[in-house]
């Protein structure tokens, strides 16, 4: 479950785990385009986020099993310090799909996972979430 819970991490928040480069200005980790749309800052990730294991503890990720046996991860109970909000997640989404992969079980989240480690400036992630009764795809361009 353990790896379960940073893959989510490393999915959604720990863009930062997978850039090397050291921190050179103070941009914003995530600035909101549109409704749907956000731009992401390696730098600040980088710096913000480190190797993004803290921020597990700031949340809770349980199965959620809405449309069959896993149906992606619902995400509840966050802390003041919880980056999921600046992310445009709420308490209670469901992340069923990461970069066109669904997250029907643990190995799909590490799929993803390892994926998102090869993110770089000028790639985007598509996160598909479930609120409310309604699907969103939140889209994500990893900038400089």
């Amino acid at each position: 479950m353990k790896k379960i819970l940073l893959a989510l991490a490393l999915s959604n928040l720990a863009l930062g785990s997978a850039f090397a480069a050291p921190p050179k200005l103070s941009a914003p980790l995530v600035a909101q385009v549109s409704r749907l749309k956000f731009e992401v800052s390696r730098t600040a990730a980088e710096k913000e986020l480190g190797d993004g294991v803290g921020q597990l503890a700031t949340f809770t990720a349980l199965p959620a099993f809405d449309d069959g046996p896993f149906s992606g991860i619902r995400v509840s109970s966050f802390s003041k310090k919880c980056l999921l909000p600046r992310f445009g997640v709420q308490e209670g989404d469901v992340v069923a799909a990461i970069q066109g992969t669904n997250l029907r079980g643990p190995g799909d989240i590490m799929e993803v996972a390892k994926r998102l480690e090869k993110i770089r400036p000028g790639n985007h992630v598509r996160v598909e979430i479930r609120r409310n009764g309604e699907t969103l795809t939140q889209n994500y361009l990893v900038v400089e």
